[in-house]
């Protein structure tokens, strides 16, 4: 089994080289509001990007190898864990894209995409129910899409296993709830988040934003 996780590694790191320059060159185009040229970027990161089904089963072989104590698949977990989250970035990305194409949200493709990445993030947060990066990714989407409290709950999650070793995890979920409560009036409880997000991680730029 080791065996087959080490070939499709190879061709997953490919995947991956390819997946992260199309997601640059997307943000960049986002930055620059050309939406049009940031949403075929993010299209190519979708058709670039590992396919998820491999890793999760990857995941699997991770967890049935690392009982034989085989450092080399096991220190790939996190990689693999980083890597499907890829496509789950590519996925809000283009909704994101969408939407400032159409603010109005006439386009029901945002909706539905932003739906298929939560439904990856659903799958991956099954077997990685203490992700904090994930589940604030979930709770961004979630408040994109009016799904405050649900949003709030995943914020609240993130926000208790965030690593003490990634300030900036922590800090992007707390920002990630003062931007629902402020979206939901309570600007108080809101500046609360933000402050809160600054303490933890004084150059996370979305915090001061927020404030």
């Amino acid at each position: 089994m080791a065996a087959f996780a080490w070939r499709d590694k190879g061709d997953i790191l490919i995947d991956r080289g390819k997946c992260l320059e199309s997601l640059a060159q997307s943000k960049k185009q986002m930055v620059k509001k050309n939406y049009k040229d940031a949403l075929d970027a993010y299209k190519n990161a979708i058709d670039q990007c590992p396919e998820p089904s491999i890793l999760l089963k990857a995941h699997a072989l991770n967890e049935e190898e690392s009982a034989l104590n085989n450092l080399n698949i096991h220190a790939w977990k996190g990689e693999k864990d980083a890597l499907y989250m890829l496509i789950v970035h590519a996925l809000e990305g283009k909704g994101d894209a969408l939407d400032a194409l159409d603010p109005d949200n006439k386009n029901y493709e945002v909706y539905k995409t932003y739906m298929e990445s939560i439904d990856k993030l659903d799958k991956f947060i099954r077997i990685n129910s203490k992700d904090a990066d994930a589940l604030s990714t979930r709770g961004n989407i979630l408040r994109k899409i009016g799904l405050y409290d649900d949003a709030l709950k995943d914020y609240e999650k993130a926000i208790k296993y965030a690593p003490p070793y990634s300030p900036s995890t922590k800090a992007k979920a707390l920002t990630g709830k003062g931007d629902v409560l402020a979206e939901l009036g309570n600007k108080e409880m809101a500046c609360d988040a933000y402050n809160a997000a600054k303490q933890v991680d004084e150059n996370y730029i979305p915090a001061s934003n927020g404030i």
